[in-house]
């Protein structure tokens, strides 16, 4: 048996891969990032929402109206 001090335990801190990455900044990012996403994804579908119901009126209008013109527009 040798007198030899064993190698210290190495630091968990220090031998830790560095990311460079601080978690007060990641949440800050995944937070700004979900609601910039939530917002325009909000104003996206209400965009697509409106033109889809103007179709669907219209659509609606032409199948009652048996797709025949209107007569007071021609009129004009």
């Amino acid at each position: 048996m040798s007198n030899e001090n064993p190698a210290p335990l190495a630091d968990p801190v220090q031998s830790a891969p560095a990311t460079g990455l601080n978690p007060v900044m990641f949440i800050t990012g995944l937070t700004v990032g979900s609601t910039v996403g939530l917002v325009l994804g909000s104003l996206l579908t209400f965009w697509w929402g409106l033109a889809a119901l103007r179709a669907f009126r219209r659509t609606m209008r032409r199948v009652q109206n048996g797709d025949q013109p209107i007569r007071e527009l021609l009129m004009q």
